[in-house]
């Protein structure tokens, strides 16, 4: 059962933590913990704020789904702040299955397989370019896009991010069952538009073929397109907080 309302008033309050300063949102005057009860120590004014706000338009019942920046949060702190070496396997196993790696037969599916040639290829030489990793488009299940020595350089940049930043990552390529059209999100190369239309690019033409399901497409674009728009937003609040540049937009270019 959803659980009731049971404060009256959100806010924020800033705190001084071993790991550094950060701010935490308050219900009712009480800290907010994470679901497993941990101390939820945010690392910027801005996200408390929004994090505060979902709380906020809250109304007689909490609906955790209507809360995608406070479950990221709590993702981060819960699960990545714990075993950040089984999430950072997790996104990195996105890349033996990567959507954009794997094109439809010209002969059977032509205008899926055009698609696919046109949206695909420029994001696999951008991540080519940007991370000199060896990466490739290719047919059947045989396929392997992705060279084991591009996998390793991969997981080093991964594990520099912040746990903050490695939820939103590891959002963005489930939503995607791509690492790196989750990867083009954070880096500011797509919107969360652009993201969720190259990923659904089979589906949509199944659509055209098939027809238009209301009630299940549709709420499965809008979906994907919050999860997608909350995980780059959160991406970006947490990147800005830390006064670092994020290691995933760093070029190899000197």
């Amino acid at each position: 059962h959803a659980a009731s309302r049971f404060y009256k008033k959100t806010g924020i309050e800033a705190v001084a933590t071993e790991e550094g300063d950060g701010y935490q949102v308050t219900l009712d005057g009480r800290p907010l913990r994470s679901p497993a009860r941990r101390t939820l120590v945010l690392p910027s004014e801005a996200l408390a704020l929004a994090i505060a706000a979902e709380w906020d338009a809250q109304r007689k019942v909490i609906e955790p789904a209507a809360m995608p920046l406070m479950s990221l949060a709590a993702t981060a702190v819960d699960q990545v702040g714990r075993e950040k070496s089984f999430v950072v396997e997790n996104v990195l196993k996105y890349l033996r299955t990567d959507t954009t790696c794997f094109l439809a037969g010209e002969a059977e599916e032509p205008k899926l397989h055009q698609l696919q040639l046109t949206h695909y290829l420029p994001l696999l030489d951008w991540a080519k370019g940007e991370y000199g990793i060896d990466i490739a488009a290719g047919f059947g299940i045989a396929h392997r896009p992705t060279s084991e020595p591009s996998v390793a350089k991969l997981r080093a940049l991964v594990e520099l991010c912040s746990h903050w930043e490695l939820a939103a990552l590891q959002c963005a390529t489930q939503e995607c069952k791509s690492f790196v059209i989750g990867l083009a999100l954070l880096c500011h190369r797509l919107d969360a538009a652009e993201a969720e239309t190259i990923a659904r690019l089979e589906e949509t033409v199944q659509i055209e073929r098939w027809g238009f399901v209301e009630g299940a497409h549709d709420y499965d674009v809008a979906r994907i397109r919050f999860r997608l728009t909350s995980a780059s937003l959160f991406a970006d609040f947490a990147a800005a907080a830390l006064g670092t540049e994020s290691p995933l937009r760093r070029s190899t270019e000197p």
